[in-house]
């Protein structure tokens, strides 16, 4: 039956009273900023002992536990931090559309997050932000050329030409071509030095 009539979002300010969140401008920046939060948050969780922990778990978690970390303990706190985040962007969305009703979230649009996981980069930091915004930008750029049924079809042929050509991701394919870039400079850097250390010349 939907759940209607909900409020927009109030943001209570000590000393300078409320402020209620009624444009889209307002919201924008609100998760702009707590997208922010919520991005140095992990990547600090991450780069901690917690976050290596979950690395190693997620990479054998037979090996992990043999070395001593507790298998339960951190997959209950990956799953703790992860549904606490997606609780709050689902509360941030209910305020911003002032209604929920099953319709809003629909299977697709868990498809298409999924899709902009695979295509920015699992694993990495930076992978799902790139395919938020390439998936995110590209039905404002097709809605006016194509029915929707054909934007759902080139959504898919774009991620089958991402996956087969990239296959760990867009971040990933950037990284690795970054780091084969600096390497020639490196060695090229390296070269002179080698060849005037020849022996006979100079002299």
């Amino acid at each position: 039956m939907a759940l209607t009539n909900i409020p927009p979002y109030t943001l209570g300010f000590p000393g300078l009273g409320d402020y209620t969140l009624w444009s889209k401008v307002a919201y924008y920046y609100l998760v702009l900023v707590l997208g922010l939060i919520g991005y140095v948050v992990i990547g600090r969780l991450v780069g901690s002992r917690i976050g290596r922990a979950m690395v190693a778990l997620k990479e054998n978690e037979t090996l992990a536990s043999s070395v001593g970390i507790d298998v339960t303990r951190y997959l209950v706190l990956a799953a703790v931090v992860s549904a606490a985040m997606a609780g709050g962007a689902g509360s941030l969305y209910a305020h911003y559309l002032k209604i929920i009703d099953p319709d809003i979230f629909l299977f697709i649009y868990t498809v298409t997050m999924v899709i902009m996981v695979i295509t920015g980069g699992k694993g990495t930091l930076a992978g799902p932000i790139v395919g938020g915004i390439i998936f995110g930008f590209l039905p404002v750029v097709l809605r006016p050329l194509a029915a929707p049924a054909v934007q759902w079809i080139l959504y898919g042929a774009l991620m089958i030409v991402i996956v087969f050509l990239l296959p760990q991701g867009i971040v990933p394919a950037l990284q690795r071509s970054m780091a084969n870039w600096s390497t020639p400079e490196r060695k090229g850097a390296i070269a002179p030095l080698t060849d005037s250390a020849k022996p006979g010349e100079g002299q």
